[in-house]
């Protein structure tokens, strides 16, 4: 039996933890936490001892496979599993799914508390479900059946990797093989990359709409009003976005780590966040992105998409992800 409490506040936040001293994650009825997973799609394991492998064996329970965040100097605890460290820096960060700038976006997010902080460094999660009910109800209208666009300049790694053509002509842009997500087309004789997103989407778990993409962090992080913009190109204007902002502080949840924590998010219907670090020493969280193996498929921007085969990238490949 899982040894449960469902809270009462608005992240639907279950915390497990043990029953005896003895007891490890790995005791756990797997068919338990699934079905809390999907019905409230934020789970903490707490009073667990940190231990790396039990760790990794917990998201290989789970999943088939996981993907990396490059971006930020991570670092890489165990290559072959995919473990890696939470972004070095020492900033506030706004609310956001992992690697939502991405058609690739992984289903499911691990936080493990290796060391605690005495203060600050408090992860910060949002039901996006509860966002957008929440939201003011002109924002939420004007925002309904809008499109984001996330349009960057292509490597040729990426153009190559996705076309699967080393150099593509004109016809080859406007003509991607169906199992690419991207529009590529030619700017000044540079090649980009865009692929249009809702604003609200379905997440995998629940029948409600979310709120879940790149939009605060680029905008309140690196105020940035083009990355992404709404699908005609235009900016998002900030009487839209300041609502989701507030709204989302305002539903919030911030949770002071402590060592052992397990944080298991539905990456598909909650964002995350961080306050600011006090000193960065004193914490070290891990992390693991990863693809469920009881994925449902049915809001995947495609069909059989490439990232759902555990081999999708190759060594050479990587660095479509950096």
């Amino acid at each position: 039996m899982v040894n449960a409490k469902v809270r009462g506040d608005m992240s639907g936040l279950v915390v497990i933890s043990p029953e005896t001293k003895s007891q490890r994650i790995a005791d756990i009825d797997l068919d338990s936490i699934t079905n809390l997973y999907k019905k409230h799609g934020a789970i903490l394991f707490s009073g667990f001892p940190f231990e790396l492998n039990a760790f990794r064996d917990l998201t290989r329970r789970f999943c088939t496979h996981a993907v990396e965040n490059r971006s930020g100097g991570r670092e890489l605890i165990d290559p072959e599993n995919s473990i890696q460290t939470v972004d070095p820096g020492d900033e506030p960060f706004p609310l956001h799914p992992e690697l939502s700038r991405e058609p690739w976006k992984p289903d499911v997010c691990f936080f493990a508390c290796e060391k605690a902080p005495i203060s600050g460094g408090q992860t910060i999660f949002c039901d996006g479900v509860e966002l957008v009910r929440e939201l003011p109800r002109r924002v939420r209208s004007a925002l309904f059946k809008r499109k984001l666009r996330y349009d960057v300049p292509a490597t040729r790694e990426e153009t190559r990797f996705w076309l699967k053509i080393e150099q593509p002509a004109a016809d080859d842009l406007l003509n991607p093989p169906e199992d690419c997500p991207f529009e590529f087309r030619e700017i000044r004789g540079v090649i980009h990359r865009s692929y249009v997103a809702p604003v609200f989407h379905r997440p995998m778990f629940h029948k409600g709409l979310a709120f879940g993409n790149f939009l605060l962090f680029s905008r309140y992080l690196h105020n940035d009003r083009s990355f992404p913009c709404f699908e005609d190109g235009t900016p998002v204007p900030d009487e839209l976005v300041d609502p989701i902002q507030k709204t989302g502080e305002k539903l919030a949840v911030r949770r002071a780590w402590r060592l052992g924590d397990v944080l298991m998010l539905d990456n598909t219907r909650f964002l995350h966040a961080r306050t600011a670090i006090n000193e960065l020493s004193a914490r070290r969280i891990v992390t693991y992105f990863g693809y469920l193996n009881f994925a449902s498929t049915e809001q995947d921007p495609l069909p059989n998409a490439r990232w759902r085969n555990p081999g999708w990238l190759d060594e050479s490949d990587a660095k479509i992800l950096s």
